[in-house]
């Protein structure tokens, strides 16, 4: 906290909203006489800015200028550490720097303590954050160059975006809509980034633990359904990719410990019944019809 400002390092410290000036105008920052100055001794010398900034015009520093405090206090600077709420120093929050650099999130404390398989938790974390492998992905980093198009193998319709493939695709949002209609749902999630943000928020607090767990089982099986598109030539109907996703919730939350107990036992159940339902479907194999025609085997597989 800056007081006299005769500690304090006009260019070097992060005294502006947390930031240095140096990072704040470059530019200045390249062409000041003199980087090593406080801001008591600009502040001593406001009269005559311009010995500090031969080259620049006063509309090129004025307003850092402005942002100057008052230094007329007898009392020294002090240091603030901004990594905790009491701004003092402790070793858990230094630790916490350590392993993230200062870069959180809100989801970050419940998003990995959902017991399902890490490697789905994985999965879905880097896709809330736009970082999985799809084609338009592969694309600007100059990756995808053996097929020249972005479409989506599922729909063929559209750009393969992370928001496209695991929520708007057709293939995908036909399983939204499955399991909006099961448990009675009547709001869908609008992108990727917002579903664990505010999207599952905002439903009724005996419906998150199950959606949240649900949420996870259904991007992980589109994202297995697209790679064994891509990979295989093999593909299976949705009836039999929805079959597999409530069998996996059902699993999860059969061996889960304690997010069972959280879990609505009415909710669950209606996954359960949905399963006695479930059957490979004449109106599903011919809206798919067009993969036998690009070379694509269908599988049938409800294991």
């Amino acid at each position: 906290m800056i007081h006299n400002g005769a500690s304090t390092f006009f260019w070097y410290d992060n005294w502006i909203g947390g930031w240095a000036p140096k990072d704040i105008s470059p530019d200045l920052f390249n062409i000041c006489q003199t980087s090593w100055i406080t801001i008591r001794q600009l502040y001593l010398n406001i009269s005559n800015l311009e010995s500090f900034f031969l080259e620049a015009s006063p509309d090129d520093f004025i307003s850092l200028i402005q942002s100057i405090p008052n230094c007329s206090s007898s009392e020294e600077d002090t240091n603030i550490w901004t990594l905790d709420r009491n701004h003092t120093f402790s070793v858990r929050s230094f630790y916490k720097f350590l392993v993230d650099g200062g870069l959180r999130t809100p989801l970050y404390p419940s998003f990995w303590k959902v017991e399902c398989p890490s490697k789905v938790t994985l999965f879905c974390w880097l896709a809330n954050d736009n970082k999985i492998s799809t084609l338009s992905n592969l694309g600007k980093k100059g990756c995808n160059f053996q097929n020249a198009t972005y479409t989506c193998v599922m729909c063929y319709k559209n750009s393969e975006t992370v928001d496209h493939l695991l929520i708007h695709c057709d293939f995908a949002s036909r399983i939204w809509a499955y399991y909006l209609n099961v448990l009675n749902s009547h709001s869908s999630p609008n992108s990727l980034d917002q579903v664990w943000l505010s999207w599952i928020p905002s439903l009724d607090a005996s419906r998150r633990p199950l959606w949240d767990l649900l949420t996870r089982a259904i991007l992980w099986n589109i994202r297995l359904e697209r790679n064994r598109r891509v990979f295989n030539l093999t593909f299976l109907p949705i009836s039999s990719v929805i079959f597999k996703i409530s069998n996996m919730l059902i699993d999860w939350c059969s061996a889960a410990r304690d997010s069972t107990q959280q879990i609505s036992s009415d909710n669950l159940q209606s996954v359960k019944r949905s399963l006695d339902f479930m059957s490979v479907r004449s109106a599903d194999l011919a809206s798919s019809s067009i993969f036998p025609r690009l070379g694509v085997t269908l599988l049938t597989d409800l294991s």
